[in-house]
């Protein structure tokens, strides 16, 4: 395949995929962000394409591939963050990201069209491509650490997705930034290059599209859940409970939000499209639990109790035992769990782990 069949494979591709979330009804945050980021890949191959027929005017194209790697990170964070997940802070680093890289490439049309001198132009260019390669590296560890932080779990995507966005996003990097430079051979690695960009390109863009798809239909399939409650009306008051109650165990048990610091009633009771006091109500008559705050407190410790007999997490400190449990700090874990338990989180294993002793 020659080099330019790569980039308009890429081309086509990235169009379509653009298209593809424009032709989405009810566009979700990363729907937007990941068009934006298909039409700038659309761009690169622009750009590669008609560098010998355009001349200089390739880097006015090239103000069009400002929106890459900052913007997948934005994929990443709305992907894999339930809430607050693009604020206005995400936004502008990634504008001024875009902005370098725009500044670079006018830079480069000014040094050969003749607008500025040469010698200048390139003393400051290379000042600015250090700026923004640093920026640019960071970014691309902050994308791979959204999809395998541990508070991703809490989202509506499952570990085998996460891991497969992980994976694809790390094999493209390394692709065009370790394995590239493997060839020792300097021509090799020009004519290689195209085709490690082109490939490492597809697999993000089309991992990306599938876990789009993917969280969708888990989003889909969990409104059906909690459609039975907009008919409650025609229920019993006991069966509209019970129903509640059905739902707030698969929030607890299946995604585990118990796991979030800070959860709120109103987080709960927004999930399922409830009034908090529908929530309260089935906590005091379909829980063994006086409040919100006792409920959660419950499936913590359950967690936490899990994690303190486990081999697996034997080397964990207490405090990192109760922050993976949910709970904002060492104080409030020793407390609650001390209520519940009748004993502290550190005597709780110290006496699991004499017990496996002595049956050994």
């Amino acid at each position: 395949m020659e080099v330019s069949a790569a980039y308009i494979v890429l081309l086509v591709s990235s169009i379509a995929l653009m298209l593809a979330q424009l032709l989405v009804k009810q566009k979700t945050a990363e729907n937007i962000v990941f068009a934006i980021f298909c039409g700038s890949l659309a761009m690169v191959s622009v750009k590669a394409l008609s560098a010998d027929l355009a001349g200089p005017y390739q880097y006015l194209i090239g103000l069009g591939t400002c929106a890459t790697c900052n913007v997948i990170w934005l994929v990443a964070r709305a992907l894999f963050r339930e809430k607050n997940a693009i604020q206005a802070r995400h936004i502008g680093i990634a504008v001024v990201i875009a902005l370098l890289v725009m500044l670079n490439q006018g830079l480069h049309f000014a040094s050969a069209t003749g607008l500025l001198p040469s010698a200048a132009v390139m003393l400051f260019s290379s000042g600015l491509g250090e700026i923004t390669q640093l920026l640019s590296s960071t970014i691309l560890l902050l994308t791979f650490w959204e999809a395998i932080r541990p508070q991703a779990r809490q989202s509506i995507l499952l570990p085998w997705q996460r891991y497969m966005f992980a994976s694809a996003f790390m094999s493209g990097v390394v692709l065009c930034s370790v394995v590239i430079s493997l060839f020792s051979d300097l021509t090799v690695r020009a004519a290689a290059y195209p085709y490690f960009v082109a490939f490492s390109a597809l697999l993000i863009l089309f991992t990306t599209q599938a876990l789009l798809i993917l969280k969708r239909r888990a989003m889909s399939q969990q409104n059906k859940l909690t459609e039975p409650q907009a008919s409650s009306g025609n229920k019993t008051a006991g069966e509209a409970e019970a129903a509640l109650a059905s739902d707030m165990k698969m929030l607890f048990e299946a995604r585990q939000l118990y796991l979030t610091a800070n959860l709120k009633m109103i987080d709960i009771a927004n999930a399922l499209g409830v009034s908090e006091y529908k929530v309260s109500r089935a906590i005091r008559y379909s829980f063994d639990a006086d409040n919100f705050s006792q409920l959660v407190n419950q499936y913590r410790i359950a967690h936490a109790k899990r994690l303190l007999t486990s081999t697996q997490s034997a080397h964990w400190s207490i405090l990192v035992t109760g922050l993976e449990s949910g709970f904002s700090s060492l104080s409030s874990f020793n407390r609650a769990f001390k209520a519940a338990e009748g004993c502290s989180p550190g005597a709780y294993r110290n006496a699991h782990s004499a017990q496996s002793t002595s049956l050994a």
